[in-house]
């Protein structure tokens, strides 16, 4: 009886405002404070999606975000007790509109948008990998290195210019100089002392670092990252990757 109970007042939670409540009468003489209740849910988890994916509500406009944003949190509710968690289905939810078909690139910064998130919760690293700690290995055994990344390491590869029209709405008006929304960005994201740090680059890189992030050892990620430019340099990503603090140990080789 009680999850019968629980189970209609989640429905009634998702329900849209204009619906009527039940006429059994099974939220009893707190109806109306009921229904106060179910908007000011709804209306808050909006307000948090707008402050997590502030650009994205730019670019589509609040009278499109708002509602849009109301029926996600219908349909995803959140499930745990940090907001901070909350919106990583958003992204996908907005890629499946018919309406930002030609908005593609809205859909692309909120994926960056929910990037930033994550990496900025994640954490400032508590160790980093130091280039000494390579140079200390014997040479033949760098081919079959495995690097572990840290917690705060993302990679969002998409194909508009997603970190541009991003950094265009950072001052009080976007300003979008000469920005092509249509051409293909990938940035990597790391948490440090000043905050996320979002740089662009590569669609090589990009994948060599997926790579490794995947698991893949040196020889692999390199293999891939040279099907998409085969002048890939690998000794440069390499110490772009330690300057700024990518990794935080160097992993097992994979067994057999």
């Amino acid at each position: 009886m009680l999850r019968d109970w629980q189970s209609r007042f989640v429905a009634q939670l998702r329900a849209l405002p204009s619906a009527p409540l039940p006429a059994d009468g099974f939220l009893g003489s707190q109806a109306h404070r009921f229904a106060v209740y179910r908007d000011n849910m709804i209306g808050s988890l909006v307000e948090a999606l707008g402050e997590t994916f502030p650009v994205t509500r730019q670019l589509v406009g609040g009278r499109f975000f708002d509602p849009v944003a109301a029926d996600f949190v219908r349909r995803d509710p959140p499930t745990a007790p940090r907001l901070s968690r909350y919106g990583g289905r958003f992204p996908g939810f907005l890629g499946e509109l018919p309406q930002l078909r030609d908005l593609a690139y809205a859909v692309d910064v909120a994926q960056l948008e929910w990037a930033r998130v994550e990496s900025y919760f994640a954490g400032i690293a508590e160790t980093v990998l130091e280039p000494d700690a390579l140079l200390a290995l014997p040479p033949e055994v760098l081919p079959a290195l495995r690097l572990v990344a840290v917690p705060s390491l993302r990679v969002v590869s998409t194909a508009t210019s997603s970190q541009s029209i991003w950094l265009a709405h950072q001052g009080r008006e976007p300003a979008f100089g000469e920005i092509d929304p249509w051409r293909h960005e990938a940035v990597r994201l790391v948490c440090a002392v000043q905050g996320v740090r979002a740089d662009r680059i590569a669609p090589a890189h990009a994948v060599f670092l997926q790579g490794l992030m995947a698991g893949q050892d040196l020889t692999q990620a390199f293999s891939a990252a040279a099907t998409v430019d085969p002048n890939f340099d690998l000794q440069g990503a390499l110490v772009a990757e330690m300057q700024i603090g990518s990794f935080g140990a160097i992993g097992l080789p994979a067994a057999g």
